[in-house]
Order: structure tokens, then sequence, then C-alpha cells
């Protein structure tokens, strides 16, 4: 009888657990804010939500700030953050801090955090000057319960970045297409 108890109370704390870490998770992203740059326009229904189109600008930086909210029940530990999931991209985060800390940050159940990146507009040799970078999300990793995991979490507007005209940046390379941006990414150990 005892054993039978044992084994129905480790079943209920198992599924509880599970249910917990399940309800466990980041979400958020409802804000998008860009500071220090050539904002050129603001598309409040361009996509899905609407969008921030931004000029690029060689060398400079960019803020880029979202929130991230812990939607469970249990605190979760941000581990890593990638604000613009494009290999060689038109931005390059330098510094990503949480709450205005680096990484890792834990959030307790149901917090609220500001993700605030850093970035400099930069690989504009590979792109044409019609090009756009559209970034729509990041990727968020994190560790709940000893468990880690990995969660697009959608901008609420999608920043778009446009490449400069050719006398605008340096370095400019007539080959333009994606293998050569993998060649180099390859090269450089980016990618």
């Amino acid at each position: 009888m005892r054993r039978a108890v044992a084994l129905a109370t480790a079943a209920i704390v198992a599924v509880a657990g599970a249910a917990l870490v399940a309800g466990t998770g980041v979400s958020g992203a409802d804000e998008l804010h860009v500071d220090g740059s050539d904002r050129l326009v603001v598309l409040p229904r361009y996509g899905p939500n609407g969008s921030d189109v931004v000029g690029y600008r060689h060398g400079e930086t960019v803020t880029v700030r979202f929130p991230l909210v812990n939607r469970g029940l249990l605190p979760l530990t941000v581990e890593a953050v990638e604000p613009f999931p494009i290999q060689l991209g038109l931005l390059v985060a330098e510094e990503i801090r949480v709450d205005g800390r680096a990484l890792p940050v834990t959030l307790s159940p149901r917090q609220r955090a500001d993700v605030t990146v850093t970035a400099r507009f930069d690989n504009c040799a590979y792109f044409t000057e019609r090009a756009i970078n559209p970034y729509e999300h990041a990727v968020v990793r994190w560790r709940a319960a000893g468990l880690g995991h990995t969660t697009q979490v959608t901008y609420a507007d999608a920043l778009l970045v446009r490449s400069p005209t050719i006398i605008d940046c340096p370095g400019r390379v007539m080959d333009r297409s994606a293998k050569q941006r993998n060649r180099d990414a390859t090269i450089t150990g980016r990618g």
C-alpha cells in the first residue's frame, strides 16, 4: 500500500513539475524602440504589424530595445539573445544587456525585462543599394529547471535596415551574392 501511495505521489509531482516547466518560457516584444540612427519612416501597417525603416550609416551604432517576459511560474535564466539572426547582416550586435545587466540574467516568474542591444552598422559591401535587411525576431536561449530551451521572439514591428549607396559603403565588392557572403562568413568565423 505504501509503495502504491509513493508511486502515485511521485507521478503527481512529476506531472505537476512537467506542467510548471511547460508553462515557463519567454515572450514579449510587444514594443520595439530604435535610437541613434537615421530613422527614415515608420510604417504602421506594413507586414503583420508595422515596420521601422532605418537608414544605414557605416560604422555608426544604433540602440534597439524590446521587452522579454517570463510567462511561467518558474524562474528562468536568459543565457543568450541573438537579436539579428542574419548571417553577415547589416547590423552586428556589439553589446546585449537585460535590465542593464550582462547575460546571463535570471528572470523571476512573470517578470518583464528590457533587452537593450547596442549594434553597429556593418557588412554593406555585400548588399546592393536597393537591399533591405528585415529583422523580425530575436532568438533567445534560456534555461529553466535545468533544461535548455530556444525561443523565437517576434518583434512588435519589423526593423528594416536599408543598404547605403555605393559611395557610402567602404570596401564595396562586385560579387554581392549569398555565395560570397557565406564564403566570407566561413573565413572570418562568423555564421
